[in-house]
């Protein structure tokens, strides 16, 4: 989610009270502004605030820092990030830069800012075409003309299939191993053109 806000993070409790009497959790300043934010969830504990440049990952609870970067120093080719989208489930976030001719990806492990993996065999990906399937421990990558699946935390490609063409919409994993998939109908006008059609892949 892209928010412009001021370098200042400020949480307060939600009580029954009146707003005027709710008290202050926590206040903590960043040392960089952040456009984009996300919130986990109270199991998970943590949040993110980050910029086109840095990240900065904080407990929940207590507003402390859990790791704090600049995309260079974390990343091997990353020097700023046009987009960044976080896969809660598997503690992971892509980070893009897409100005360089040829889209660059790094993925961090969300929780402590180690770098997975980095590629730049992927292109034009968004949230809506990189599916995390829990059960395999790995990411459905639906690209133009093909379906990749890749280790979450290793990027290592495992197999590929032009059989399948759109984004995957569900998906069931079998007792067997397998994965059952379903596309993700397009707008009726991108359909028509592309002679786009459903699919249920195993």
């Amino acid at each position: 989610m892209k928010h412009l806000l001021t370098p200042i993070l400020l949480i307060t409790a939600m009580g029954l009270q009146a707003q005027e009497d709710m008290p202050v959790v926590w206040e903590t300043k960043l040392g960089h502004r952040f456009d984009y934010t996300g919130t986990g969830t109270e199991d998970r504990g943590y949040s993110y605030a980050a910029d086109d440049k840095e990240m900065t990952v904080f407990d929940n609870k207590t507003g402390a820092t859990k790791w704090t970067g600049r995309y260079k120093d974390v990343t091997p080719k990353l020097n700023k990030v046009d987009e960044l989208i976080p896969f809660w489930e598997s503690d992971a976030v892509f980070l893009f830069d897409r100005k360089t001719g040829k889209d660059q990806i790094a993925v961090l492990e969300l929780a402590t800012g180690k770098m997975l993996w980095n590629t730049d065999k992927y292109q034009n990906l968004s949230d809506e075409n990189v599916v995390y399937i829990p059960e395999k421990d790995g990411f459905a990558i639906s690209l133009k003309d093909r379906l990749v699946f890749v280790k979450a935390k290793t990027g290592e490609e495992l197999w590929n299939t032009d059989k399948f063409k759109g984004v995957a919409g569900q998906y069931v994993a079998t007792p067997d191993g397998k994965l059952v998939m379903v596309n993700f109908v397009p707008g009726n006008l991108g359909a028509l053109f592309t002679g786009f059609k459903n699919q249920i892949v195993k």
